[in-house]
């Protein structure tokens, strides 16, 4: 076997250690590392972490945190990553599994742990989740796919039979702790030192004041009511320009059909017609807009999308106000921050916990920036001040851009888990050691 460093391959680590993580191929290396661990120490703890398929909340609640572990505290655990192939060999192994989000192999494990041998030892369960998954709401474009798979069903009994709950704001612990007495916060951070964080503004829009919007297809109801606002601000200031990112590349359709048996069948198709795809859509709501003023530009990998943020001098995070936009967490208006922008956010949800957190003196001087309303006068009375002003808010923005760049750096809160997870697993492995030995002894 090659000599390793830390249990990587020198090559590997030297990618992870330097945050060279730029390009969709190079994390596909790095979880292919995680996933098949060239030696596991059997004196160490074992942390597995699950996900149905990679997603963007895998990326902040799996990944960022699992590579951070490992580039902070090396020897700490042996981590291994399951994509979508969890199986016998990792209960095994594990001290812990984190199960990110519902899904059908986790739902199958529940039923197999609540029938677990009470001499045998089992492996610790969390439960990580940023979204009220058993409550979407009937806006949401994958609802009806949702409840056909019976997945508001998996994300309850999730909540209810894993031993903890970690998830990422106020909101979404007080709801959760209606179904399990144990759940923890984390928000969602980030890797700084990410190639896509660097990146440097283009010239063409300097003399321009530009404004942005950036969602995935999810939030159409926010962009569309962000329409009338960003047009009163097109007609009234000539000198701003607006970019609106994170198209989908591929619009799809999920048709719902019942077998014989009465079971759902779902069958996913493209979107071949135009006029029903969410850019045309999204076309549409801004077709009044001089077109030399605007663009709307196509998502991209999650390596990558650091690049919508870094020309953008104001950022919007309008969010409806409903419960599911209340679990959101603050990425957003934390993403325009990191790139110096004005960042205009609803005061709600993860959003109205970061101005919570703020110190006294910078949550005095983004009281106005964060609006406890949707009503779009107000939003439009905010542009214009913030407009109006653009020298004095771009100075906050600056002190803003200092303030996430360490409140939300994950490099420097990575200790916070580990203290977390080790005490965890001491205290479930404290709790399974007197169950092995009463149940044995009974059994005996």
């Amino acid at each position: 076997m090659p000599e390793l460093i830390h249990g990587m391959l020198p090559e590997i680590w030297e990618m992870l250690a330097s945050s060279q993580i730029y390009k969709e191929e190079q994390t596909a290396t790095l979880r292919g590392a995680f996933a098949a661990p060239l030696s596991i120490d059997p004196t160490k703890k074992t942390i597995i972490l699950s996900t149905p398929s990679r997603t963007g909340t895998s990326f902040f609640r799996l990944e960022l945190p699992m590579y951070a572990i490992k580039r902070n505290f090396p020897d700490e655990f042996n981590l291994i990553y399951a994509d979508g192939n969890l199986g016998p060999n990792h209960v095994k192994l594990a001290d812990m599994i984190i199960f990110h989000r519902a899904g059908n192999i986790h739902d199958y494990l529940h039923k197999i742990f609540k029938l677990w041998p009470k001499t045998e030892k089992r492996p610790v369960i969390v439960h990580d989740v940023d979204d009220n998954e058993f409550n979407l709401p009937n806006s949401h474009p994958m609802k009806g796919m949702w409840l056909a798979a019976d997945k508001d069903k998996m994300s309850l009994r999730s909540l209810k039979e894993s031993d903890y709950v970690e998830t990422t704001g106020f909101k979404l612990k007080q709801t959760f702790s209606n179904f399990n007495k144990n759940v923890h916060v984390f928000r969602n951070m980030f890797d700084w030192n990410m190639p896509m964080w660097k990146l440097e503004r283009d010239i063409k829009y300097n003399g321009k004041i530009v404004i942005g919007w950036v969602g995935l297809t999810s939030h159409f109801e926010d962009i569309k009511k962000m329409a009338p606002i960003m047009k009163y601000i097109h007609d009234k200031y000539p000198n701003t320009h607006f970019i609106l990112s994170g198209m989908a590349l591929k619009d799809t359709t999920i048709s719902i059909t019942n077998a014989p048996d009465g079971s759902p069948i779902m069958k996913e198709e493209e979107v071949k017609e135009e006029s029903q795809t969410y850019r045309f859509r999204v076309k549409q709501l801004y077709k009044d807009f001089d077109q030399s003023r605007i663009e709307i530009i196509d998502a991209t990998s999650l390596e990558e999308y650091g690049k919508f943020y870094k020309d953008l001098d104001i950022g919007l995070a309008f969010v409806e106000r409903n419960t599911f936009s209340q679990c959101k967490s603050e990425i957003k208006a934390v993403e325009y921050m990191k790139y110096g922008a004005v960042s205009i956010y609803s005061k709600w949800g993860g959003y109205a916990d970061m101005f919570n957190n703020l110190p006294d003196h910078l949550k005095q001087k983004n009281k106005d920036l964060a609006i406890d309303t949707e009503n779009p006068i107000v939003w439009k009375e905010t542009l214009d001040n913030v407009i109006s002003h653009f020298d004095k808010y771009k100075s906050i923005a600056q002190e803003m851009k200092l303030y996430v760049e360490d409140a939300y750096d994950i490099n420097k809160r990575a200790n916070d888990r580990v203290e977390f997870y080790n005490k965890v697993i001491e205290q479930h492995t404290e709790r399974q050691t007197s169950s092995i030995a009463k149940y044995g002894v009974l059994a005996a």
